[in-house]
């Protein structure tokens, strides 16, 4: 819910600057150029910041994940393993007093 509230005042400053901002500049993109307003430059530029931070959040999540379901395999074996001890613990300890 913050990070929304966060995102909405950062989309009401952009849109403002943006408004007062609405002339007219010369964009040279590789061999294109053109006219536009400042206000769409503005917008666009926000825009491909805001995916490109996504995507990378996203990798990072994704690798997270990752690690995180290793993890959960390696504490599933680790308690088999435990469980097999334990066993294997009660039947020596059964065994001795058998013995004596």
């Amino acid at each position: 819910m913050n990070k929304l509230i966060i995102l909405l005042v950062l989309l009401v400053f952009v849109s403002i600057f943006a408004v007062m901002n609405a002339d007219s500049v010369s964009v040279n993109f590789f061999f294109l150029k053109m006219d536009v307003s400042l206000a769409l430059v503005i917008f666009v530029s926000a825009l491909l910041g805001a995916i490109i931070a996504f995507l990378i959040s996203l990798i990072d999540k994704v690798k997270k994940f990752k690690q995180t379901d290793a993890l959960k395999k390696k504490l599933r074996d680790c308690e088999a393993e435990l469980a097999k001890l334990r066993v294997a613990n009660v039947e020596k300890e059964n065994n001795e007093i058998i013995q004596k």
